[in-house]
């Protein structure tokens, strides 16, 4: 019986045994007969597919790729399934007379290559030790190469791991060899399991390649009380570790602590207060002094905690959202610790608070938690003055870097573009130099994002000034303001652009003291090692016509 498709009838191929001409036909006439018989026509999708001479491979690979389910029902799936499997068979058998061979000696290069990399997963990846005893992890290294035999924990703790260290001291050796001069960041933090205190330090350089570099030396246990003397021996500690000298650093960031502070004061290191650190302080602390405040963060806490220790109150806001037609959002928990958190979790509040009222009215035992008009425009006044922020943060934490500090390096900078007359340009991807931006973020928090604004909320207006007051109060020490105008200044993107007259003056004047000072130690050093001996110098003397008088390097120096 022939269908019609388009007008035009598809008929059965005549002379045919194959199954697969049960799910094709040939284009035929009214009285169905066939036209073409080296084009077949799909009944299931009415597609034209190439039959020439009869041949049926494109038939059965069209039924098996568009459609899987008619395939399934022929024959052609068992006659596959065979093949597959005898090949695989032939494969199997192939390749097991290279991977069936005997256990790799553990003195191959082989066996060491594979063990360390299995250390370097283990250390990389912050994994157990005894990871190297579980079935699953010996089962998968098995399938990769049956002949490898996993060490022992013992040997990795003792033997893998020590010698993985090492290897990695002595490359991070040679590359410290390239720091003229670096930056460092410090801090203290305590483990979650037994809350043991940590000290970690990492130093910042660029290198010999103009790549800004950025090392964690190390983090140390400190059990002893933290004192002043303490963290000051433990962070000398790690540069005479690392056979760097105090003199080469230029600055160190660090929190406000008082025991860190004075740490850094006895020891004569120029500090850096971190920024994020600063601004979480004047943030905390003006919201500390609103007594408004208080109670509406209060009760955010409180109705952040009513939805997530309840499922069903979840689920019901889920409802809401979409009866209200609301953007189906969770709340958010606040951090004491970032007071960005705090900022996210008031802008989801409001931004749910038709929502969240619903839910509260629905239920009893949660039904004083209902916000007050009052306690709406205490969120909103926190929140316009923090929103802004958010950004800010994200421009001084360098794509996740800490704040660093690089003066001696941008002045090296500015000496190759005085004496070479290149203009240097340096791309480093995703990590940047942070400390030259603080001012410019100083400028534009105090004359745009923290100045009070008269449509805004007086509260609102409290906050950003608080905010700004603080801030400005942590960064007036006259050698911290005189580096980060200098870093300011050698940064191509902001030069004088942020710096009053009398500003940029000190600046231009501070920089090419250091520029002398650096050319004439280098001039200094090149003359003594191209000194000849008094023997060599009076052969030579016999040997050479007199020079002719030049203009002493240093005295070119000095009168610039």
């Amino acid at each position: 019986m022939a269908s019609t498709t388009g007008g035009e009838a598809v008929v059965r191929k005549l002379n045919t045994t194959s199954e697969i001409w049960e799910y094709f036909g040939v284009h035929g006439d009214k009285d169905g007969n066939p036209l073409n018989d080296g084009i077949a026509v799909c009944k299931v999708c009415r597609s034209d597919v190439a039959a020439k001479s009869g041949n049926t491979s494109n038939l059965i690979s069209h039924l098996r790729n568009k459609h899987p389910v008619s395939y399934s029902r022929t024959t052609f799936v068992n006659k596959a399934s065979k093949s597959a499997k005898a090949t695989s068979g032939r494969q199997t058998l192939l390749a097991g007379s290279f991977s069936q061979g005997p256990p790799y000696d553990r003195k191959s290069k082989k066996w060491s290559e594979l063990t360390k990399m299995v250390t370097y997963c283990i250390a990389k990846d912050s994994l157990p030790l005894r990871i190297v005893e579980k079935d699953g992890f010996k089962r998968m290294l098995k399938e990769f190469d049956s002949r490898y035999q996993l060490p022992s924990r013992n040997y990795i703790s003792r033997v893998s791991v020590p010698g993985l260290y090492m290897e990695t001291v002595q490359r991070v050796k040679e590359k410290l060899s390239s720091a003229s001069y670096f930056a460092s960041t410090t801090d203290m933090w305590s483990s979650i399991v037994g809350l043991r205190p940590y000290m970690s330090y990492t130093i910042h350089f660029i290198d010999e390649e103009w790549n800004l570099q950025s090392i964690s030396l190390g983090t140390h246990y400190l059990p002893e009380d933290h004192t002043a003397t303490i963290l000051g021996e433990a962070m000398e500690s790690v540069l005479q570790e690392w056979d760097l000298k105090a003199e080469h650093q230029v600055a160190i960031t660090t929190d406000n602590g008082a025991n860190i502070v004075a740490a850094a004061a006895q020891l004569s290191w120029t500090r850096v207060s971190c920024f994020g650190h600063n601004l979480h302080l004047g943030v905390t602390k003006a919201i500390d002094r609103e007594s408004r405040c208080s109670r509406a963060l209060g009760l955010a806490h409180k109705i952040v905690s009513s939805f997530s220790m309840s499922w069903k109150r979840r689920r019901e806001l889920e409802k809401a959202q979409r009866s209200l037609s609301i953007h189906e959002h969770s709340l958010i928990s606040d951090c004491k610790t970032r007071w960005g958190s705090t900022q996210k979790m008031l802008e989801r509040l409001v931004e749910q608070e038709p929502a969240i009222r619903v839910v509260l009215a629905s239920d009893r035992k949660v039904s004083h938690l209902i916000p007050t008009w009052q306690d709406m425009e205490v969120w909103k006044s926190i929140n316009e003055a923090l929103a802004p922020l958010a950004d800010f943060t994200d421009v001084m934490s360098g794509n996740g870097a800490l704040d660093f500090f690089f003066f001696n390096i941008y002045i090296y900078i500015y000496i190759y573009i005085i004496i070479i007359i290149i203009i240097v340009f340096i791309h480093i991807g995703e990590k940047y130099v942070t400390s030259s931006a603080f001012v410019p973020i100083l400028k534009l928090l105090s004359e745009d994002v923290l100045k009070e604004k008269e449509e805004d909320a007086t509260l609102t207006n409290n906050l950003r000034s608080s905010i700004l007051t603080d801030l400005l109060q942590r960064n007036l020490q006259p050698q911290v303001v005189e580096l980060l105008q200098v870093s300011s200044f050698t940064d191509p993107r902001f030069r004088c652009k942020y710096l009053d007259d009398d500003e940029a003056e000190n600046v231009i004047s501070l920089v090419r003291l250091d520029c002398v000072e650096v050319l004439l130690r280098s001039s200094d050093a090149s003359e003594s090692s191209s000194t000849p001996s008094a023997a060599s110098s009076s052969t030579a003397s016999t040997l050479q016509p007199p020079a002719k008088k030049t203009t002493h390097f240093r005295e070119f120096v000095q009168e610039w």
